[in-house]
């Protein structure tokens, strides 16, 4: 349980902040008169320079918190994003998964002000510390090839190298070691649900804040060192110097990360050749802003309870955004141009992932949106019919509903996940007249070669986007056309953002016939319903 904590020992958290520029160099010396009379002479540029770094820091948290809780208004946002990464340490980090902290949360008698926003701040720190894991092997191999570090040909080289992976891999296995101690309780459940709802988009946000943040540590690099009348530092360095320096801010005792993350970055921008003085006045500028937004955003959010109520909460009506819908679509797209058989083993790994998480990842069983969607689905499909199949089945909802509905037909489910598959069998277990089956798009022409020609309703729900953009919906549906009867019908269901985009690919794929589209006005968001026919038997409808 969160509890306030005394002035005193505030105050102290924020000085150990900067503890690592105490270790490089004695507070009094010259190096450090030097970075203040610097910061002083800047002058204007100081002040655009704190000022920009002030509103990096805010943007990416309140990002990065947009991304996790889609529906908070921006202030919110910003308010809360900055103290996410203080809240996960408290009750998830610093306890260790031991009994104490993380044990004790309770949503519900819990009474410190942060209580309810737990679990979606410590599904944000989790991805930006994924995030910065894997930045930091590009970080250093950037500094590599810059000759900032020993070559790669050297013994020093390679043992670097490989020791920044291992740093990585050391961290994922003492991650997964807390994720045992604190699995079964009900804040790291709630946590999962998040990253296995928001996650992908929280990642893709994650890493564009930490780059959008050792950048302002570059700006602010660049404009001390005009003043200093030197040499700008190269960019790409400074943001790699940055990305190593943050890494040190996940280790468990917060105070302690923050003073080796602020003495690696002096002494990694003095590697790279960037004065003292200036090093040092950029680390104060970056360690100062931070704490500022941190402190202004604690303070703000501890008054404002009824948006950190809300920052807590799990959507339970779909998410979407142009922003989120690019970033899903493209992550596939370049997933789908993988070499099809490894394309197929990566997808399944991420879903497997995604069941990992949660049993119900997209909340198939509780959102009223789903429930309405395959009710329309459910309509669409033409009585009598003798084998029905679902591609992208996932934990086999329709299979069953359809099973259920339709006792004289043969339902046949199709996913690439183990996870789904497995979640699919045991809810299936009852219906003599369905089975489920392991395979993509790609390969269930060969996986259902039994039911080829044979297959009387092919149905596709949110699945189109999974296979790519309009050309590799066009390849990937090859081995689908394989299974339809001649008097097959097609059913589309998607949001009306890919229904109007993927919907006449598909059926061009399929050689099917557009018979009617359905535009359901739902309040959480429009969807489309496609019927089609195959042409032989279409002009018997038309």
């Amino acid at each position: 349980m969160l509890r306030a904590r005394p002035v005193a020992l505030r105050i102290a958290f924020g000085l150990a902040a900067l503890g690592g520029l105490w270790l490089v160099l004695p507070p009094g010396g010259a190096p450090w008169r030097l970075a203040l009379l610097l910061v002083w002479e800047s002058n204007v540029m100081a002040v655009v320079a704190v000022a920009a770094s002030v509103s990096v820091w805010v943007v990416v948290g309140a990002a990065q918190r947009r991304a996790i809780t889609p529906g908070l208004p921006l202030l919110a946002c910003a308010t809360v994003g900055s103290v996410d990464g203080l809240v996960a340490h408290r009750l998830l980090v610093a306890g260790g998964g031991q009994p104490g902290h993380s044990k004790m949360w309770n949503s519900r008698h819990d009474t410190h002000w942060a209580a309810e926003m737990v679990p979606t701040a410590a599904a944000a720190w989790l991805t930006r510390a994924m995030v910065v894991l894997l930045l930091s092997i590009g970080a250093v191999v950037v500094l590599g090839a810059t000759g900032h570090l020993p070559r790669l040909d050297t013994f020093e080289g390679k043992a670097l190298l490989i020791g920044t992976p291992g740093l990585a891999l050391a961290g994922t296995l003492w991650g997964l070691h807390l994720g045992r101690q604190v699995r079964d309780l009900a804040v790291t459940k709630l946590t999962r649900a998040v990253l296995a709802r928001r996650g992908p988009h929280a990642l893709v946000v994650a890493g564009a804040g930490e780059v959008a943040l050792g950048l302002m540590v570059a700006l602010v690099a660049v404009i001390l060192t005009h003043t200093d009348g030197g040499s700008a530092p190269g960019v790409l360095e400074v943001l790699a110097v940055a990305v190593l320096a943050r890494l040190f801010t996940f280790v468990p005792a917060p105070p302690f990360g923050l003073g080796l993350a602020d003495g690696v970055l002096v002494l990694g921008l003095i590697l790279i050749g960037v004065p003292m003085e200036v090093a040092i006045a950029t680390t104060l500028a970056w360690r100062g802003t931070g704490l500022l937004v941190i402190t202004a955003g604690f303070l703000s959010a501890r008054s404002r309870h009824r948006h950190v109520r809300s920052a807590g909460q799990v959507a339970s009506s779909p998410t979407d955004s142009r922003l989120g819908r690019s970033v899903h679509r493209a992550g596939f797209a370049m997933l789908a141009l993988l070499p099809g058989r490894l394309a197929s083993v990566v997808g399944g790994r991420l879903f497997d992932s995604l069941f990992d998480l949660a049993e119900d990842p997209w909340d198939y069983a509780l959102m009223p949106y789903e429930q309405r969607k395959q009710t329309q689905l459910i309509a669409a499909i033409p009585t009598g019919a003798g084998v029905i199949v679902e591609v992208g089945c996932a934990d086999g909802q329709n299979v069953v509903a359809l099973a259920r509905l339709n006792p004289t037909s043969q339902v046949i489910g199709v996913d690439i996940s183990e996870r789904a598959i497995a979640t699919a069998i045991s809810r299936i277990q009852n219906q003599t007249n369905a089975r489920v089956v392991k395979a993509d798009a790609r390969s269930v022409g060969q996986a259902l070669d039994e039911f080829r020609e044979r297959a009387d309703v092919l149905i596709l729900s949110e699945v189109l986007y999974y296979l790519g953009t309009k050309t590799q919906v066009h390849q990937g549906l090859a081995a689908a056309r394989t299974l339809l009867s001649p008097d097959a019908t097609v059913v589309l269901v998607h949001g009306a953002y890919d229904a109007q985009r993927l919907h006449a690919t598909a059926c061009a794929a399929l050689g099917v016939v557009h018979i009617a589209d359905t535009l359901i006005d739902d309040p959480d968001r429009p969807y489309v319903v496609t019927v089609a026919k195959s042409k032989r038997d279409s002009h018997l409808v038309l």
